[in-house]
């Protein structure tokens, strides 16, 4: 059960979750997370499916979580705190399918580099926590800006040896995989955080 304060319905606000990832048990399935509010009378209240967006991909990985708070949603109730609008994350079963939390933040937005070549802004590495703390253009309505996470994706500009190693490998497979080797570089590929791929014979 996470409380808001400082919030009035309707509203919409975007909560950052910072899970553990791969901390879930791989051996259950995904369990659907249910997302409900209280009500004035102090009941719970399911979101409606068009009222979630759900970036953490049922609190799988580390995401932003965007809840649309109707009117409905009261701050004076007796179940709980009250000046608080009250939000429950809920699963029937299985609650270690679900990551561990380690942070909650308010106010969550997601930040993309825009390359640009003539001004020399491009890709170069992940950027560690704290890294990004203002805006380029200043905002009064912002009062502080921080990077609670490590950047995520991306990939750095390809050098010459890399692009030669891609055409010949393109040559090979001509984007179609047929071998267990097409596989394994089609992968690598595709996705540059993976270190090493191994097809296995069946």
């Amino acid at each position: 059960m996470i409380g808001i304060s400082k919030v009035e319905a309707p509203n919409t606000i975007n909560l950052l979750f910072l899970l553990s990832e791969g901390s879930s048990n791989p051996l259950k399935n995904e369990e659907s997370v249910t997302w409900s509010f209280m009500d004035f009378d102090g009941r719970w209240v399911d979101f409606e499916q068009n009222k979630i967006i759900d970036g953490t991909v049922n609190l799988t990985r580390t995401g932003i979580v965007t809840l649309s708070f109707p009117k409905e949603a009261g701050k004076s109730h007796t179940a709980l705190t009250t000046d608080m609008i009250w939000v429950r994350a809920s699963v029937a079963d299985n609650t270690d399918a679900v990551c561990k939390i380690i942070d909650i933040k308010a106010q969550g937005a997601l930040a993309k580099l825009l390359q640009d070549e003539p001004e020399g802004i491009e890709f170069r590495d992940l950027l560690p926590a704290g890294t990004i703390s203002k805006l380029v253009r200043s905002d009064s309505a912002i009062k502080s800006i921080a990077q609670p996470a490590d950047s995520v994706g991306g990939r750095t500009r390809e050098s010459d040896a890399d692009y030669y190693q891609r055409v010949s490998e393109r040559l090979r497979h001509k984007q179609r995989a047929i071998t267990m080797w097409d596989y394994e570089h089609l992968v690598l590929q595709e996705f540059p955080a993976v270190y090493q791929v191994k097809c296995l014979n069946h």
